[in-house]
């Protein structure tokens, strides 16, 4: 009886010893929720809209990390996906306020976090290597999407109004 529950025994704490290990070094669940975010934003961004709130995007998105409306059409004409664009702006926009004696603007920090990008690293090891955490990132991601989301809506509703006021009966 006893060789039987040994290594049944044994094999449990094999197991648990494992996923123990592997909660040790748990996937960065910040990491996580960025690619979720990701690929909210891609799909959010990549709908067909109309030019006027493509342009109102690009305005959210500039004024959201406090660069030029220009810098964010540059690194969206160079066919990026949207969720990459503002992690990576958000990512500057972080390495900026943290370490602004080596990257004064975001566009300084953008340079080293599109280098270290190209060079395909995940968000979590880039993080790393730049010295900050996913957290400030993940947060101003998902900031930025709702004010993405918000403002689509607005300029939707705007829209249908104006679109009601064109298509009313003329008064006598």
């Amino acid at each position: 009886m006893r060789s039987r529950i040994l290594p049944g025994v044994l094999g449990l704490l094999l197991v648990g010893q494992s996923l123990a290990g592997t909660a040790g070094v748990q996937p960065n669940s910040d990491e996580a929720s960025l690619q979720s975010l990701q690929d909210a934003l891609d799909r959010e961004m990549g709908s067909r809209v109309s030019e006027w709130i493509a342009a109102a995007q690009v305005e959210t998105v500039a004024r959201e990390f406090r660069v030029p409306p220009s810098l964010v059409q540059e690194l969206q004409g160079s066919r990026q996906p949207w969720g990459e664009v503002t992690i990576e702006l958000a990512m500057a926009h972080t390495l900026s306020k943290t370490n602004a004696r080596w990257y004064p603007t975001v566009p300084d920090a953008l340079k080293r976090v599109q280098h270290l990008r190209s060079q395909s690293r995940t968000w979590g090891s880039l993080a790393k290597e730049l010295g900050i955490t996913l957290t400030p990132v993940r947060r101003a991601v998902h900031s930025t999407l709702k004010e993405l989301q918000a403002e689509k809506e607005r300029l939707q509703h705007r829209l249908k109004a104006e679109q009601a006021v064109d298509t009313a009966p003329a008064g006598r």
